[in-house]
């Protein structure tokens, strides 16, 4: 484990104000990166609340995650919450470890349909453009549903998504 690593660590369990002073002051100097709370991201509580409850507390901690590990921290982190996250990431510089653009969080489905198409094992835009409209009605989706995913994938522009991880 890096310097940097190890303070926010200590930082997060620590209770001793002296012991935290002494960690800022490494951190100052050096000796370590500051570790960037989520706080700091200005996050709606929407947002913020089902990262607290999934014990995520720094940005490091939140881009060593998978767009997929994101989705299920927390019970009520859904698409259009982690959607939003990715956003503000982004923002500032910062991507989860697997955003490639190619996920299926990035058509912005309805989340019954996001949920349905993960169900069926498809997690990417790539997987779902396999698909011809009878294989998705073969899955047992409604004809709305189907239509929803078709009109989405032809309005679909992927962003850019160079990462500059901190």
């Amino acid at each position: 484990m890096d310097n940097s690593k190890l303070i926010c660590e200590l930082l997060e369990l620590s209770h001793d104000e002296k012991v935290i002073r002494y960690l800022q002051i490494l951190q100052m100097l050096g000796q370590g990166s500051p570790c960037k709370k989520i706080q700091d991201l200005d996050l709606r509580v929407r947002v913020f609340n089902p990262l607290l409850r999934a014990g995520l507390a720094t940005v490091d901690q939140v881009i060593s995650l998978t767009i997929d590990e994101m989705l299920v921290a927390d019970a009520s982190m859904n698409s259009k919450i982690v959607l939003e996250l990715i956003d503000c990431l982004r923002k500032r510089g910062y991507a989860l470890k697997d955003d490639d653009g190619d996920h299926l969080i990035y058509l912005k489905l309805k989340v019954h349909t996001f949920n349905s198409l993960r169900r069926a094992g498809i997690k990417t835009i790539t997987e779902l453009r396999a698909f011809s409209e009878d294989d998705l009605r073969k899955l047992g989706l409604t004809e709305n549903t189907v239509n929803e995913i078709l009109t989405k994938i032809g309005e679909y522009k992927p962003n850019n998504t160079d990462k500059d991880k901190h």
